[in-house]
């Protein structure tokens, strides 16, 4: 016992930290891959219900419009005048009847035969079958059948009749020996009340009169198509029912027709819509608003485990493996890193002795080897600190004094220099030189003496006029300026030169096909703390591109799109800048901006 004590010990550190990290981590992993499973499990249960129940519901849904526009079409033939007419005024001898039935199968068709889904419609009485008889009905047959009696019984509502075998509704089943291309179908029908408003006066069929009764057929695989393949489980199933048990429409073809009676049926009919889980089955269902026929999928609960449970299980193994194959990094990871301070603090010491002092030793530990290495840092960086201070201090001393004579020499070089010139004009008599470079010097001193991107708008005015002046010189006659600015707003805060490119743009674009005559007009007002400033132009106008186009920025400008993105970011994006232009009436820009 002893020597197995002693060897355990002797085992080296690095390889007991694997082993203690790899034990701990399969335990970790075994009970994590037992609640994965069982939250995987219930959560695919869960999202399995949830979409089957969606699907059912929107399936219904499908149905149900397309069942509704029966109902809406029935009820339009009730209120047909001229029906009523052929059957309130009715002659029952061969030739009339005849006669009657070509009118009645014109009116059926008018509201049917564009239905696709509608595989036959008919009006019947005990004396003919008006429409579509594909039946080979009689009327006697008819008005014995229980299809009839359901009708009548119901008195002008609309009866859905589940699927059946109308061979055998109407007496027929001496003819099921032949091959007829359907004979199994679901029905709507109702009594034909018919009436119709004459000039404000309501006339009905008189009481003497037999009200036909209509009747719609359709081909059970209609309600197949819609939910055919719409549940992609293993083993799953849906039908179509009505209160009585008896199947509309089955996945299993075998059943149609036949009578299902399970112990929730009355709970389902209840509830009308929802999911239920009954004896290891999931049931979803869903009730039709018309014909309050129920929808039910049924899923057995193994199936939907069965279905999902192959990939949760690839998930455990893959995520097992990456947390062994961790388990084993880590271990190694964590044996080198009690070893690493010494190993980084020896060679930080021997990079100090050569003069290097940049290098600093990661603390990993709290422990005596962190606190070594806590000192150790400190004590290299108040020697760097008193080697640098000799140096840098001075650097920066030296590179402070050049900056401020270049921040002085430059601008005050140009202001000089212009003045030089400025008094060379006016030595030669040429004054309008001399004003050109005055309104130069001024928009050069505002430029570089004010660094705030904020000014006053009585300052960024005066610039703006000396560069009109400027650009007058220029374009010599061609353009005036006229000023409308409301005095208030001479000291409100604006973003610096914002209306320079848009009086630009005016100039230079605006009335580039022009000699004379051209006018801008510089408004600005305030109205419920907002300022609005207009450059108003009548050039030659641009297009909605061109409009874009001057939002660029180009070399000698600042750029419309500039000025909009300055002032949005400024004060947020209900102000900013709005351009309309007509080609050929001139260009407006608006400015908004708020009043400080």
């Amino acid at each position: 016992m002893k020597n197995i004590i002693f060897r355990i010990k002797s085992i080296k550190f690095k390889t007991k930290l694997i082993i203690s990290y790899i034990l701990l981590l399969t335990i970790s992993v075994l009970v994590f891959e037992v609640h994965y499973y069982t939250s995987s499990l219930n959560f695919t249960s869960e999202l399995t219900t949830k979409n089957t129940y969606e699907i059912i519901k929107s399936k219904n849904n499908i149905l149900d419009i397309k069942l509704s526009k029966i109902e809406e079409n029935s009820l339009a033939l009730i209120r047909n005048s001229e029906l009523f007419e052929i059957f309130n005024d009715i002659n029952t001898n061969k030739s009339n009847v005849l006669s009657m039935d070509r009118k009645v199968t014109r009116i059926i068709n008018d509201n049917f035969s564009l239905i696709n889904y509608v595989y036959g419609a008919q009006i019947a009485t005990s004396y003919f079958i008006f429409g579509n008889n594909f039946t080979m009905l009689d009327g006697e047959s008819y008005v014995k059948s229980k299809l009839y009696r359901d009708t009548v019984n119901l008195n002008g509502k609309m009866n859905w009749e589940p699927t059946y075998n109308y061979l055998s509704m109407f007496g027929h089943d001496e003819l099921k020996e032949f091959d007829f291309e359907v004979q199994n179908v679901f029905s709507a029908s109702r009594v034909i009340n018919s009436f119709y408003i004459d000039e404000s006066l309501l006339k009905v069929l008189d009481d003497s009169v037999e009200k036909p009764i209509l009747t719609i057929y359709f081909k059970e695989d209609f309600i197949d198509e819609i939910f055919r393949d719409s549940i992609p489980i293993k083993g799953a199933k849906y039908y179509i029912i009505d209160s009585r048990g008896k199947i509309v429409s089955d996945n299993d073809r075998e059943l149609i027709g036949s009578t299902y009676e399970p112990d929730w049926l009355d709970e389902v009919f209840a509830r009308k819509t929802g999911t239920m889980n009954i004896n290891n089955t999931l049931i979803c269902f869903d009730q039709s608003t018309v014909t309050d026929w129920m929808t039910v999928a049924e899923i057995p609960t193994a199936e939907i485990a069965s279905t999902f449970v192959p990939s949760i299980v690839y998930s455990i193994i893959t995520l097992s493996t990456i947390f062994i194959i961790t388990a084993i990094v880590l271990s190694l990871v964590i044996s080198a890193m009690i070893t690493r301070p010494i190993n980084r603090l020896t060679k930080a010491m021997k990079n100090m002795a050569k003069g290097d002092f940049r290098s600093i030793v990661p603390i990993d530990s709290a422990d005596e080897f962190g606190y070594l290495v806590l000192k150790f840092n400190e004590m290299r960086e108040q020697i760097e600190n008193l080697i640098e201070e000799n140096y840098a201090v001075k650097i920066r001393e030296k590179e402070t004094q050049i900056m401020a004579l270049n921040l002085q020499l430059n601008p005050h070089f140009l202001y000089n220099t212009l003045n030089i010139i400025n008094w060379m004009a006016i030595k030669e008599g040429n004054d309008k030189i001399s004003d050109i470079i005055m309104n130069l010097c001024h928009m050069l001193v505002y430029t570089v003496k004010n660094k705030q991107d904020m000014v006053n708008f009585k300052d960024d005015l005066h610039w703006l006029e000396c560069y009109v002046f400027i650009m007058s010189a220029r374009y010599t006659d061609k353009f005036s300026v006229e000023y409308n600015i409301a005095e208030e707003l001479n000291l409100t805060k604006v973003p610096k030169l914002f209306l320079q490119p848009f009086v630009e743009n005016a100039i230079i674009h605006g009335f580039e096909d022009i000699v004379q005559g051209g006018k801008i007009k510089i408004e600005g007002l305030a109205k419920n703390g907002i300022s609005y400033f207009r450059v108003i132009d009548n050039g030659k106008g641009m297009s909605t591109d061109t409009v874009s186009y001057t939002g660029q920025r180009t070399s000698d400008s600042i750029g419309i799109s500039n000025v909009d993105q300055r002032i949005k970011l400024l004060f947020g994006s209900e102000y900013g800048v709005n351009i309309t232009s007509v080609i050929g009436s001139g260009t407006q820009v608006e400015i908004t901006l708020p009043l400080i």
